[in-house]
């Protein structure tokens, strides 16, 4: 057995080819004693002699005399010992044959004089012995070679080829496959296996490299290639899979190179597997059905690359992995890709797809986590089915840190009934398919699910470049009697170069913070019923060429839109257009330039608040000339760059009072006539309000009694429309500025 130590490197002044005596340490380096060689050790070496002379082989290490004895494996004399010149250098190092492999070691007799007795093994060890059985060492275990007679192991493994498998890419290796796999697995040589249908219902873990390939056999109709059942804990690690579209020219059904439907508590794990030449499905597993039943499936470190296009998948949803209800999903770290397009609307393939088949009883519900992969031109429209695409089969949807090139369709997708949706740090590049989205949120009217009360965060994506949304929100979708989703949040998302920076539809709470959007053609656009609070804040719109808000709802009457802290650069755009009425707009803190106007409105809107913000490129007194509709009341305060509406609101005084919203309003006296005015409600602390008379007729005296404190204490009739009179808020009463009388 031979002995390792460290930094061990010493001179030699033996000339020759025999025994050498061994010298002093090299700088930076131990003697052979020094390291921890005892008398008798048996060493690798290796002698260097001048520039090109060397040496390695076994020797035996001598502590009287420090001698080493030589027996030379490989040398620049021809695999025999050098003539020493008397200045060389000799030193302790492992060899080639150190080293074992699956592929180094492959028959029984390799093991002669590489592996001695009782030696701890890590890894895969792959034996030829009696009947052909491989077996396998744990790591730390012993492997005991005992001569001719046989060898003990600790666990058993086995060699494919060894099973009568051919590996020449023309050979049928079905039948030694299938017993590779029932046998529980194993090592997969070099080669080229076609295999056919097989059925497994045992565990079994396969390891190979990339090119170890299992080939799908031609024309296998309708059969999956491995056929996976029972309760299973399944590896397939570093092998290639060639699902072979070229070979399987179907047009119809669906077919997996690994198709299982495991019972409860079984896993299934692929680690740097290479499925080339898509087919239908490379992956699927159907889960159980039952309430709380799962099994595991993880993908890790593959690559999918190739696949069919639309000419044979025009009216199938084919994808790289697929999930059912009931299982809990992982991928990390994949690569996805397919042939470019043929420009279409049926193009390529889903990437992973966990799906609840539609009207499912199913009560079982997994979970979907994607993290780290990146896709190129994967995704199929119309169908939809994009680079991650979550179909009421999760409670848990978790989209971390994807990125996605050309896809089509709608490239990261999630169904809402998950209780916890979270989907942040994603890049899509270059969306494809006008009528779908980079990032799609949407529920369902299906009987087996519900979105109400369900909690959604979008955080921290980048759209650059969609042909159509860069986020759809959309609370139905189609169909049923659903709630619309409880809460949604987006935060610090940004889309560029898009049709519509965001979709919404159906929603009940919508807050987005932190976006910043340019040029797109819309920043956000709204259809059908909008409930609760929805919510801009603090986002940038750079660019956008139709319009910033284009609310094209059927109802919004339950909603309070909010747009506060946003920079509008809108171009030749129209700031905000509705066609229904909203419960209230608020607009705050906004700063917008290049603007053709502010609203065009068509609702009976309830309150507009327009806040301390600054218009820029809109002409002086445009703000509502485009307005069309009416409001309820308006608030207008603290504004700059235009006047106030063109047109005042009209308050009538009720008991003595009125409640103001802006920083000046027309007064008439109740039921049209003569009335008294002492009390104002409404404004904030330091707050400006003008008050107007209406007519010479209809005349409202301004008098103290209530919260009004007149100069003086002199009443004021606003007996003209041109009379005036400002009062400043203080201490929760109004005190008088200024008083005009202009005539009638």
């Amino acid at each position: 057995m031979v002995v390792f130590v460290n930094r061990a490197k010493v001179s030699t002044a033996t000339a020759g080819t025999g025994t050498i005596t061994l010298g002093g340490a090299l700088g930076g380096f131990q003697t052979f004693g020094g390291a921890g060689l005892a008398d008798g050790d048996v060493v690798r070496y290796v002698i260097e002699d001048g520039s090109s002379a060397f040496e390695i082989g076994t020797g035996t290490y001598t502590a009287s005399g420090t001698t080493l004895t030589r027996s030379v494996i490989e040398s620049s004399n021809a695999g025999s010992a050098i003539n020493l010149s008397g200045a060389a250098v000799v030193f302790v190092t492992a060899t080639a044959a150190d080293f074992l492999s699956p592929k180094q070691v492959d028959a029984f007799s390799d093991l002669a004089g590489i592996v001695p007795n009782n030696v701890a093994v890590g890894g895969y060890v792959t034996v030829r012995s009696l009947g052909a059985v491989y077996q396998r060492v744990a790591s730390g275990g012993d492997l005991d070679y005992t001569g001719s007679g046989g060898v003990e192991f600790d666990v058993l493994t086995r060699n494919l080829k060894a099973l009568g498998a051919v590996g020449d890419g023309s050979t049928d290796d079905t039948d030694a496959i299938l017993a590779f796999l029932r046998n529980g697995g194993g090592f997969v040589p070099d080669g080229t296996y076609v295999c056919g249908a097989v059925s497994i219902s045992n565990s079994f873990e396969v390891i190979g490299t990339r090119a170890a390939i299992i080939k799908w056999a031609d024309s296998t109709g309708t059969d999956d290639m491995w056929s996976v059942s029972g309760l299973v804990q399944t590896i397939v690690r570093g092998i290639t899979i060639d699902c072979n579209t070229a070979g399987n020219p179907d047009t119809t059904g669906y077919y997996a190179a690994v198709d299982a439907t495991p019972s409860v508590g079984s896993s299934l794990t692929f680690d740097k597997v290479s499925f080339i030449n898509g087919r239908i499905i490379d992956v699927r597993v159907t889960g159980p059905t039952g309430a709380g039943e799962v099994v595991g499936l993880r993908v890790e470190n593959c690559v999918f690359s190739g696949g069919i296009l639309s000419s044979n998948s025009s009216t199938r949803g084919p994808r790289c992995v697929s999930a059912s209800e009931g299982v809990d999903l992982i991928a990390v770290n994949n690569s996805f890709s397919c042939d470019a397009a043929d420009g279409s609307t049926t193009f390529g393939r889903g990437g992973v797809i966990h799906q609840r088949p539609a009207g499912s009883t199913s009560a079982a519900w997994g979970s979907f986590y994607a993290a780290g992969n990146k896709f190129t031109n994967i995704g199929k429209a119309p169908d939809q089915l994009g680079c991650l695409y979550s179909y009421s089969g999760a409670r848990s949807v978790t989209f971390i840190g994807n990125t996605a090139i050309s896809p089509y369709g709608a490239t990261f997708t999630a169904k809402a009934d998950a209780q916890s949706c979270i989907i942040t740090g994603n890049t899509v590049i270059g969306q494809r398919y006008s009528q779908s989205s980079a990032f799609v949120l949407f529920g369902q009217g299906d009987t087996y699910t519900t979105t109400s009360g369900h909690t959604v965060l979008f955080s921290s994506n980048i759209v650059d470049g969609a042909e159509g949304n860069a986020f759809n929100i959309d609370g139905l979708r189609q169909g049923g009697a659903l709630a619309k989703f409880k809460t949604v949040v987006f935060a610090d998302n940004v889309a560029t170069n898009c049709l519509r920076a965001f979709r919404l539809q159906d929603l009940e709470n919508f807050k987005a913070s932190g976006t910043v959007a340019t040029d797109c053609q819309v920043f956000c656009f709204a259809t059908d019923e909008l409930d609760g609070h929805i919510e801009f804040i603090n986002s940038t719109v750079l660019g956008t060429t139709t319009t910033g808000f284009n609310f094209a709802v059927t109802d919004a009457s339950t909603a309070d839109l909010v747009i506060d802290g946003m920079r509008v650069e809108l171009l030749s755009a129209v700031f905000l257009t509705t066609d229904e009425t909203f419960k209230s707009i608020s607009v705050s803190r906004l700063n917008i330039g290049g603007a053709s106007s502010l609203f065009s409105t068509n609702g009976t809107e309830g309150k507009l608040s327009f806040r301390d913000s600054e218009v820029r490129g809109v002409a002086v007194g445009s703000g509502f000339s485009a307005m069309t509709g009416t409001y309820g009341s308006i608030e207008w305060r603290g504004n700059r760059g235009l006047t106030r509406p063109l047109s005042l609101s009209v308050l009538s005084v009720a008991s003595g009072a009125i409640t103001v919203t802006m920083g000046s309003h027309k007064v008439g006296g109740e039921g049209g006539v003569t009335d008294t005015l002492d009390t104002i409600n409404g404004g904030d602390e330091g707050d400006f309000v003008t008050l107007y008379g209406t007519s010479n007729t209809a005349i409202v005296t301004v008098s103290g009694g209530g919260n009004l404190y007149p100069a003086g204490g002199v009443s004021f009739a606003l007996d003209s429309t041109r009379d005036t009179i400002t009062f400043m808020r203080r201490d929760a009463h109004w005190a008088e500025i200024s008083r005009a009388t202009n005539g009638s």
